[in-house]
């Protein structure tokens, strides 16, 4: 069996006016009281507002030579896993920003584009919970650094876990109002083996009376390369102008299973038996997105509202196969 799915690429437009009330606007059930109650305030490290939760970096001097990333632990409305991943306490999607604005940089692996920054660049950590065009709650977390992040910063790391083995690299540069971030990651994928067995019995049914079947699958396997690359222009400092690329590409993604079934009957003289084994294997699976977009801020803060339009391209094309046989038939 082959599947071909080329599907027409996706395109979305969105244009926002945010006025100043709407900025302010969140649910009141959004952010739970209790975690505010149950965090250890020290000194003047975190400020709560209605409209907003602020952690004061600058204030912190736990973080004496940590990186970027690492304030995030501090930060009580997320939770940061080993791996890297970005998980709000609340369970809401997170927007990242990068003083106010929609810094692309940041629009792949969070990690590595704050652990190439220095904790003493940092001044503090926003977040505020928003709604956005689908009606969805969203965390917005705002990274305000102390002036503008120029010059080069760059990472090269490597992370063997249980099921993948992940390699790569980020680069990132910026001078006078241009910059530039690049990342490429290879990960290798070796999921785990699985085995289910299941036992049928139907009362009604002399003949198949009894069914047991084991189904042993192997994990998902492929070797994943992802490439991204940012560019941004400040066109003043409350006007950004970015464009976003990234291309997924899978190299020799596939799975097999092998399923044992024998079925006997109320006697338990065995009725039939056969073995089934099964290989999906995908001759093509890549994933493309373009994203460009103009932010323009009234105010520093955008205290007078903002303006925001993007554009999205998103494009998957997948060529897949499955090939299945039945071997070990037997009949009584």
């Amino acid at each position: 069996m082959k599947n071909n799915f080329s599907p027409t690429p996706g395109r979305i437009i969105t244009i926002l006016l945010f006025l100043p009330f709407m900025c302010m606007a969140q649910s009141q059930d959004s952010i739970q009281t209790e975690w505010l109650h149950e965090m250890t305030v020290k000194g003047s490290l975190y400020t709560t507002r209605p409209d907003v939760f602020i952690y004061n970096v600058s204030a912190d001097s736990s973080l004496a030579g940590k990186n970027g990333f690492e304030t995030l632990h501090n930060f009580p409305l997320l939770h940061v896993e080993r791996n890297g991943t970005v998980r709000s306490i609340g369970g809401q999607p997170i927007e990242y920003l990068v003083n106010g604005t929609h810094d692309l940089s940041l629009a792949g692996n969070i990690q590595d584009a704050l652990e190439t920054l220095d904790s003493k660049h940092l001044k503090r950590i926003e977040a505020r919970i928003i709604r956005n065009v689908n009606g969805q709650e969203v965390l917005q977390i705002n990274i305000v650094t102390k002036g503008r992040l120029l010059g080069y910063r760059g990472i090269a790391n490597t992370a063997l876990y249980d099921d993948k083995w992940r390699n790569g690299a980020y680069l990132f540069t910026k001078r006078n109002r241009l910059g530039i971030s690049f990342s490429y990651y290879n990960t290798w994928l070796w999921g785990h083996d699985n085995k289910r067995n299941l036992e049928e019995w139907r009362y009604e049914n002399k003949y198949l009376y009894h069914t047991e079947r084991e189904t042993k699958e192997s994990g998902y396997k492929a070797d994943l390369n992802n490439f991204e690359m940012n560019l941004s222009y400040e066109i003043t400092p409350l006007k950004l102008f970015s464009i976003y690329a990234r291309a997924l590409l899978k190299t020799d993604p596939h799975t097999k299973s092998i399923t044992n079934c024998k079925v006997e009957d109320y006697a338990a003289v065995q009725t039939y038996r056969y073995k089934h084994e099964q290989y999906y294997k995908a001759d093509r699976d890549a994933e493309y997105t373009v994203d460009v977009n103009y932010e323009h801020m009234f105010g520093e803060n955008a205290e007078r509202g903002k303006f925001f339009a993007e554009y999205e391209f998103y494009y998957r094309p997948v060529k897949t196969h499955t090939d299945g046989n039945y071997s070990l038939l037997e009949y009584t």
